[in-house]
C-alpha cells in the first residue's frame, strides 16, 4: 500500500477523535465514520477510535482530543448556551476543533473563530447574517486555520475529515482512504458552493431584512416592540410570530443577540471600556451587560477583552495547506 511508505515519526499509536452535538442518524456523522472507519481497514491497524461525547458537562478526566468535530441539530440548538459552553471547553481539551454546518454556528456564537471568515452553507446565510450580524462569513466549503476549522457541511464534511487524516495520519493513507470511497479530493476541492439562494431582499416584502436593519441600527437605544412592529407595518403578534418561525427564539433574545454581537465586535476592536461598551449596546449598568454576557456566552467580557489583546500581539497564523487555498 502507498501510505506504507510515509514517515512513521509524525504518526501516534492512536489518534482520538471526537464529536459532540451531531444527530446519530443524519449525514455528517455518516461520512465522518465512513472516513474514519475506511482509515481503520486501510491501515495495518486500527488508528482512529471516534467516539460521541454527551451530556451537559464533560468529565474531567476525559483524555485530550486530537480532533472533534462538533454540529448541531438545528441554530437553536446550536447556539443555545449549553452548547456555547461545551464549545469552550471542547477547544481547551481538542488539539483541532471543526465546525460542522450549525456547529460552525456555535463556534461563532462563542466568539472561537477569532474574527476569521466562517464557512456557512449557503442555505442558511440569511440566518447567520440576521444572527451574527457583525460576524465575517464564507461562502467556501472549509475556512481552516491553526487549532480551529470551520465547514458548510454536506458532502464538504467528508472533505474536513479527510484533511484531518492527512493532517495526523500523512498525505498517502488520506489518498487510500479517498480511494476507497471513489471520492475525487482535487475536483470536490476546486468547486465551491454552487447553490444558488436569493440574497435577501431590504424591501418591503422581506420583514426579516427589514427587521435585522432596523435592530442593527437601534443597539444603543433600544426600540420596544410595539416601536419595532409600527415601524414594520406589522402586528405585534404577527412580528413575534414571524422571529419565532424564521430564527426559533422570541423577538427580545434576537435583539439581545445583536446588541451582544456588537458588543462583542467592541470588545476585540475598540479600545473602549467595558461600561461604555455596555452602554453604547443598550446594557443599562456595566453588572447587567456582565451577566448577559456571561449567560450568553459562558465567559465574561473581560476575559474575552484580554483574549483579544493576546490575539493582536501574537504573529498572524500559517497560511491553509494548498487544498483549503484552493476552496477560497
Amino acid at each position: 500500500m502507498r501510505h506504507r511508505s510515509r514517515r512513521r515519526q509524525d504518526v501516534p499509536a492512536q489518534i482520538e477523535i471526537g464529536h459532540y452535538g451531531m444527530p446519530d442518524n443524519g449525514l455528517d456523522i455518516a461520512l465522518l465514520r465512513a472516513v474514519f472507519e475506511t482509515a481503520n481497514a486501510q491501515g495495518r491497524r486500527p488508528l482512529f477510535t471516534i467516539r460521541p461525547l454527551q451530556g451537559g458537562v464533560f468529565s474531567g478526566d476525559m483524555s485530550r482530543l486530537d480532533a472533534c468535530f462538533i454540529g448541531g441539530p438545528d441554530i437553536l440548538g446550536a447556539t443555545a448556551p449549553t452548547a456555547i459552553r461545551n464549545a469552550y471547553d471542547l477547544r481547551r481539551r481538542s488539539a483541532m476543533l471543526i465546525g460542522i454546518g450549525f456547529g460552525a454556528f456555535t463556534l461563532t456564537a462563542a466568539r472561537l473563530t477569532d474574527g476569521a471568515a466562517t464557512a456557512v452553507h449557503r442555505k442558511d446565510l440569511p440566518k447567520f447574517r440576521e444572527l451574527f450580524p457583525f460576524s465575517r462569513y464564507s461562502t467556501a466549503l472549509i475556512e481552516w486555520g491553526d487549532r480551529l476549522a470551520t465547514c458548510a457541511g454536506g458532502m464538504a464534511t467528508t472533505e474536513a475529515a479527510l484533511m484531518i487524516v492527512e493532517k495526523l495520519a500523512g498525505r498517502a493513507l488520506a489518498g487510500d482512504v479517498a480511494g476507497s470511497l471513489l471520492y475525487h479530493r482535487n475536483r470536490f476541492t476546486l468547486t465551491g458552493q454552487t447553490l444558488a439562494v436569493p440574497e435577501p431582499s431590504a424591501g418591503k416584502g422581506d420583514i426579516m431584512a427589514r427587521l435585522a436593519e432596523l435592530l442593527r441600527d437601534h443597539v444603543e437605544t433600544p426600540l420596544a416592540t410595539e416601536d419595532l412592529a409600527d415601524r414594520l407595518g406589522v402586528s405585534i403578534r404577527t412580528l413575534q410570530r414571524l422571529v419565532r418561525r424564521r430564527l426559533d427564539c422570541t423577538l427580545m433574545a434576537y435583539y439581545r443577540q445583536i446588541r451582544l454581537e456588537h458588543a462583542n465586535w467592541m470588545l476585540r476592536e475598540t479600545s473602549n471600556s467595558i461600561s461604555a461598551i455596555a452602554a453604547s449596546t443598550g446594557f443599562p449598568s456595566h453588572s447587567n451587560f456582565t451577566r448577559q454576557y456571561r449567560t450568553a456566552y459562558g465567559v465574561s467580557p473581560s476575559a474575552v477583552r484580554r483574549r483579544a489583546r493576546v490575539q493582536s500581539a501574537k504573529p498572524r497564523p500559517s497560511l491553509p495547506t494548498q487544498a483549503v487555498q484552493a476552496l477560497r
